[in-house]
């Protein structure tokens, strides 16, 4: 069985409130050289004016070794979210 995306409590993330509307990602499925970068364009694709930019607050995507942290602009409900999960999940990088 392949290896899925998990999402993760938010309010388990450093720097990361509750309040805010962030989709915190367990980066298991993705190989190192997908970066921020390339998750933020294909969101930008796909979800226009979807990821934050306000440079107030936490911003944009970060990607590290274990998490993916996309910051979207306004709340997005679950069904949304699990439609974006699966498109990054089957997205050939």
């Amino acid at each position: 069985m392949a290896n899925k995306l998990t999402k993760i409590d938010k309010s388990n993330t450093i720097g990361v409130s509750v309040n805010d509307n962030v989709i915190v990602l367990q980066k298991d499925i993705f190989s190192s050289n997908v970066n921020a970068g390339m998750i933020d364009q294909f969101i930008e694709t796909n979800y226009p004016n979807l990821i934050s930019r306000d440079s107030n607050k936490i911003n944009g995507i970060s990607v590290t070794k274990d998490e993916i942290v996309i910051t979207l602009s306004r709340s997005f409900n679950v069904s949304q979210v699990n439609t974006l999960i699966s498109q990054l999940e089957n997205k050939v990088w």
